[in-house]
Order: structure tokens, then C-alpha cells, then sequence
């Protein structure tokens, strides 16, 4: 029992360096009911959990360069893509993404584990995000 107690301090150290905070309660729904319906989904959470995006790596990753390699680190390819044609979209997306990739990280953190949970696919909206709906 201890065993698992320490097993669920780590993951609570993780979720809170690289989670949102006003989804907690959430996921902590979510993962009782991911604990009902199949220990496989347990599996995948816990390592998907283990896989996610440090968020102070995507700032440190932002702030001294403009290629995108923040975006890229995080996933966003897209986005990662287009500010290294533009060199950061003409220094804007990177001075966007000095303030802004810690969230950015922490919202695609959780739409994965969300994924890993058997939850339906959650696109990634920037205005929801943005506007501090997510």
C-alpha cells in the first residue's frame, strides 16, 4: 500500500508541473471512471502521464529561439512549421510564445491524457484557450 501511495505522489508531482490547474478536478473524475471501465486505460494513462511535455522546457525552448522548435517539441507541428518559414512569424509568434507556451503546453498535456483515457478527441482551439475556456 505504501508502494502505491509513492507510485501516486509522482504522479501527482507530474500533473502539477505539467497540467492545468482548473482541470484537476476533472481528470480526477475522469480517471475514477478510466479505473472502472478497463485496467488498460489505467496503463495508458499512467504512461501517458509519463510521457508528457515539461513545460519549462517548451518556455527555455521559446525564449532563445525563433525556429519553432518549441512548437515542435510540444507536438505542434503545424504551428512549429510556420514559425520556422517565417522566422517566428516575423518575431511575433516567438514573443507570443515567450509568454504564452507554458500554457499552451500545459493544455496539450491535457487533451493526451484525456486521449490515453479513452475520451473522446478534444481538437485544440486556440480562441477556447485564449480566452481561458479550456
Amino acid at each position: 500500500m505504501d508502494g502505491n501511495n509513492t507510485s501516486s505522489s509522482k504522479l501527482l508531482k507530474i500533473a502539477e508541473q505539467t497540467l492545468p490547474r482548473e482541470k484537476f478536478e476533472e481528470l480526477e473524475q475522469l480517471y475514477q471512471e478510466t479505473t472502472a471501465k478497463d485496467p488498460k486505460l489505467v496503463e495508458a494513462t499512467i504512461a501517458q502521464m509519463h510521457k508528457m511535455k515539461k513545460p519549462w522546457v517548451a518556455q527555455l525552448l521559446s525564449i532563445i529561439g525563433i525556429f519553432g522548435v518549441d512548437r515542435f517539441y510540444i507536438g505542434d507541428t503545424r504551428t512549429g512549421v510556420t514559425k520556422l518559414c517565417t522566422l517566428g512569424g516575423l518575431l511575433v509568434f516567438w514573443f507570443y510564445d515567450m509568454f504564452n507556451i507554458i500554457k499552451r503546453t500545459k493544455y496539450l498535456n491535457y487533451i493526451n491524457l484525456r486521449k490515453a483515457m479513452g475520451v473522446e478527441v478534444e481538437e485544440f482551439d486556440l480562441d477556447k484557450l485564449n480566452k481561458g475556456e479550456n
